[in-house]
């Protein structure tokens, strides 16, 4: 079974229903992702959200960490799917954490899992 580009499962995973999959992403050496409804609970609310890519596990290749691949990768997924809100999970290291607050995520009732709303949200 082909494994998919992480564009090929978001339109999969909208029009299908796919829920999880190992996807191909340039400069990544693994990424497995969700594309659920989920309920966030923040210091402000608990709310379900539709249409939320999870961002399950995620490695950089080596040889590009630290030169902004992941940054692109957000950028790219709010430009191109500005409906879809995005959910990390198992940010463990405090740097990263506090690197994904400066996109904009924001931390969530569970530890180590921060969210960034859609630009347009239609949950």
């Amino acid at each position: 079974m082909k494994v998919p580009t992480l564009d090929e499962f978001i339109i999969k995973a909208k029009d299908r229903g796919v829920k999880n999959s190992w996807v191909i992403e340039p400069k990544f050496e693994s990424l497995y992702v969700r594309y659920i409804d989920k309920y966030i609970k923040t210091d402000e609310d608990l709310k379900i959200y539709r249409s939320v890519l999870d961002i399950a596990n995620v490695t950089v290749k080596e040889e590009y960490r630290g030169t902004g691949v992941f940054t692109a990768l957000i950028k790219r997924l709010r430009k191109e799917y500005p409906t879809v809100h995005i959910h990390v999970e198992n940010a463990h290291a405090d740097r990263f954490q506090a690197y994904l607050r400066k996109l904009g995520f924001i931390p969530t009732s569970v530890p180590d899992c921060l969210f960034l709303p859609a630009k347009i949200s239609d949950s």
